[in-house]
C-alpha cells in the first residue's frame, strides 16, 4: 500500500527538535546555576539548604525531560502510518520455487491438474509456489476447489500469484487464494461476478443467492491473505461502494458504504473519506491500482523478476506444466466435445436395436459412450456407479424390445437409468444439499446439465429421423441400400407350400442340415428346416410338416 506520508513525518521530526531545545534550555538552566552556587560565600546552612533545592528542582526537570519523551515516542508512533508502524518481516528467501502455469478456462480438467502439480512441487520440497496466471475465469465450482486447494498449501510453502497477463473471474479468486500477488506491468485483476449462460446462449448474473456464496469465498481469502476486503468484495457487487479513509494519524483503511454508515460520529472525527469505487461498476485493477490499494505487493516486469523477490538468487526452478495427457483430457471433457459424443453415440444406439447382429454401429456406441465416461471420470466426475447404472439402462431397453415387448415399465426404467447416469456424471455431488451455501449453486448445476442432457438426446433423435429419410437418397449410401421393392406387379409371388401338397413327399438333402438348410422335393429345390436332428448332404428326407412357408423334414426310414 502507497501513500503520502511526508505530513506526519514532518510533524514527528519537530517534535523531536522541540524536545532537544528543551533539553539544551534545562542544561544551560543548570550550568548556570552551578556557577551561581559556586560564587555565592554564604555559610553553611544556606549553602545546604539551597543544594537540596537544586537537587529538587533537578528531578522535577528530569520527570519533565523523561516525560516529554515519553509523549514524543507515543505521538510519533501514532503519526506513523498502519503500514509503517510494526513492517511485516519478509519470510527467508527460498532456495528451491515451483512455477505453476493457469491458463486458459478454469475446469474440473485444470483443477485435477493442479491437484498432481502442486503434491509434486510439495514433494520436491519447494519453499515458494509461483501460481502464473492467465485466465478469463470459468467454472466456479472447479474455480473454488483450486482456490481451497492453495489456500491449504499455504501451511506447507508459500504461495504467490503472478498475474502475467490476466486474472479475471474465477482466475482472480485463484489469485487471492495466494499469500502474494505480484503483477506484471500492464495487466489486470478483478471482475469476480458470477455469470450464467442462458438457453439463447447469452450471459447474465447469476442469482443473488449464487452471489452470496461468491462474496463468502472471497471474505474468506481476503481475510486469510491479509487483503482488504471490501475491495474483494466490491469485485463480486456491482452495487457496493467502497471508500478509502485515511484517519487524522495517517492511517489508510478500505471500507463499504455500509460500514462507513455505521461508524459512531467520534469514530469519523478528523477522518477523510474518498470513493474509490462506486456503484454500477465491478472493480478491476491494473498492476498500478492493485499495488496502490495494497493487493498487489509489486509490480515487476517479467516471472524472472517476481521470483528474484521471493527466491534467492540462484535458486532451484521447477516448472510444473500441465502435459498432453492433461490436455487432452481437458478436451474431451468440453461442453461441446461432450454434446459430439452423446450425439453420435445415441443415434449408434438407435441403429443398433434396429439392425441384427455387432457391426460398426454397436462399436461406435460403445467407443463414443466409453469415452464420454471414462473422461468424467479422470476429472473426478463419474464413477464406476456411473457406468454401471449406464450399461444397465441399455439392458432394460433391450429386454424391452426384443425379450417382453410391449411391458412398458422396462424401457421407460431403462430411459430413466441412462438419464440419470448421465446427469451423475456431468457433476461432483449427487443431489443438491440443503442449508449449505453451495445449494443454490448445485441446483444451479443439475437444471443446466438435465438441460444439456435433454438436449443433446432430443437432438439424436432428430438427426436419427433425418438420416433414416434422407440418407439412402445419398450418391455414396444409394450404392449401399436396397432400394428395389419385389412388387407383386413386378412378378414376386410368394406361394404357400400347403397348396403344393408337400406333406408326406420325400426327397434328398442337397446340403448340410444344421438344422436347416436346402433339399430336393418333387423335382424342386426347397428351403428346409429339421426338428433339430442334423442331416448329410444326399441323405433320403421325408416332408413331416408345412406352415406357411416353413418346411419341416426329416430322414426317411
Amino acid at each position: 500500500m502507497t501513500g503520502d506520508f511526508s505530513g506526519p513525518i514532518i510533524r514527528a521530526r519537530f517534535r523531536i527538535v522541540l524536545v532537544l531545545v528543551v533539553v539544551l534550555v534545562l542544561g544551560r538552566t543548570e550550568l548556570r546555576f552551578e556557577d551561581e552556587d559556586e560564587d555565592e560565600d554564604e555559610d553553611e546552612d544556606e549553602k545546604h539548604a539551597e543544594d537540596e533545592d537544586d537537587k529538587n528542582m533537578m528531578r522535577t526537570r528530569l520527570i519533565i525531560v523523561l516525560a516529554a519523551l515519553c509523549l514524543l515516542g507515543a505521538a510519533t508512533a501514532e503519526e506513523k502510518p498502519a503500514a509503517l508502524q510494526a513492517p511485516a518481516a519478509q519470510p527467508a528467501l527460498a532456495s528451491k520455487v515451483a512455477v505453476i502455469p493457469i491458463s486458459g478456462d478454469i475446469d474440473y480438467g485444470l483443477q485435477k491438474s493442479l491437484e498432481r502439480r502442486l503434491d509434486a512441487a510439495l514433494e520436491q520440497g519447494a519453499g515458494v509456489i509461483i501460481f502464473e496466471m492467465d485466465s478469463y475465469g470459468g467454472g466456479l465450482d472447479p474455480g473454488a476447489e483450486m482456490a481451497d486447494m492453495i489456500l491449504a498449501a499455504g501451511s506447507k510453502a508459500r504461495t504467490v500469484a503472478y498475474v502475467d497477463k490476466k486474472a479475471i473471474s474465477a482466475g482472480a479468486l485463484i489469485s487471492l487464494a495466494c499469500q502474494q500477488i505480484i503483477m506484471r506491468r500492464g495487466t489486470t485483476l478483478g471482475d469476480c461476478e458470477a455469470i450464467m449462460i442462458t438457453q439463447s446462449q447469452t450471459m447474465e448474473p447469476a442469482p443473488e443467492k449464487i452471489q452470496t456464496f461468491v462474496r463468502v469465498l472471497m471474505r474468506k481469502y481476503s481475510k486469510a491473505n491479509g487483503y482488504p476486503t471490501a475491495l474483494c468484495e466490491k469485485m463480486v457487487d456491482p452495487d457496493m461502494e467502497v471508500y478509502q479513509c485515511t484517519s487524522a494519524s495517517g492511517t489508510v483503511r478500505y471500507l463499504s458504504g455500509q460500514e462507513l454508515a455505521e461508524m459512531k460520529t467520534d469514530e469519523k472525527q478528523g477522518l477523510e473519506t474518498k470513493l474509490i469505487a462506486g456503484k454500477g461498476k465491478l472493480l478491476t485493477m491494473d498492476d498500478q491500482e492493485a499495488r496502490a490499494y495494497g493487493i498487489s505487493r509489486d509490480s515487476v516486469s517479467s516471472l524472472d523478476d517476481a521470483v528474484a523477490l521471493v527466491a534467492a538468487p540462484g535458486a532451484q526452478r521447477i516448472i510444473a506444466d500441465v502435459n498432453w495427457s492433461e490436455e487432452m483430457v481437458r478436451f474431451l471433457n468440453s461442453a461441446a466435445v461432450s454434446s459430439v459424443l452423446m450425439i453420435i453415440g445415441t443415434i449408434a444406439v438407435y441403429i443398433c436395436f434396429k439392425t441384427p447382429g455387432f457391426g460398426a454401429p454397436e462399436a461406435v456406441a460403445i467407443v463414443c459412450f466409453g469415452i464420454l465416461f471414462l473422461s468424467k471420470y479422470m476429472v473426478g466426475l463419474a464413477t464406476v456407479a456411473d457406468m454401471m447404472l449406464f450399461v444397465a439402462g441399455l439392458g432394460l431397453i433391450a429386454l424391452e424390445i426384443f425379450v417382453w415387448p410391449g411391458v412398458g415399465l422396462l424401457g421407460i426404467g431403462g430411459a430413466i437409468c441412462i438419464i440419470l447416469s448421465l446427469v451423475l456424471a456431468f457433476q461432483n455431488f449427487t443431489i443438491p444439499r440443503p442449508q449449505t451455501p453451495e445449494y443454490d449453486w448445485q441446483l444451479t448445476v443439475l437444471v443446466h446439465n438435465l438441460t444439456s442432457i435433454f438436449g443433446s438426446l432430443l437432438t439424436a433423435t432428430l438427426l436419427f429421423m433425418i438420416l433414416v429419410r434422407f440418407l439412402p437418397k445419398t450418391p455414396f449410401l444409394k450404392k449401399l441400400v436396397l432400394a428395389t421393392q419385389q412388387s407383386h406387379a413386378g412378378g414376386y409371388v410368394v406361394v404357400s407350400a400347403e397348396q403344393q401338397g408337400l406333406v408326406g413327399m420325400t426327397g434328398r438333402s442337397m446340403s448340410m442340415l444344421r438344422p436347416s438348410g436346402s433339399a430336393e422335393i418333387g423335382g424342386e429345390t426347397y428351403p428346409v428346416i429339421t426338428d433339430g436332428e442334423f442331416i448329410e448332404p444326399g441323405t433320403p428326407i421325408v416332408v413331416a410338416e408345412v406352415s406357411g412357408n416353413r418346411i419341416v423334414v426329416r430322414k426317411k426310414n
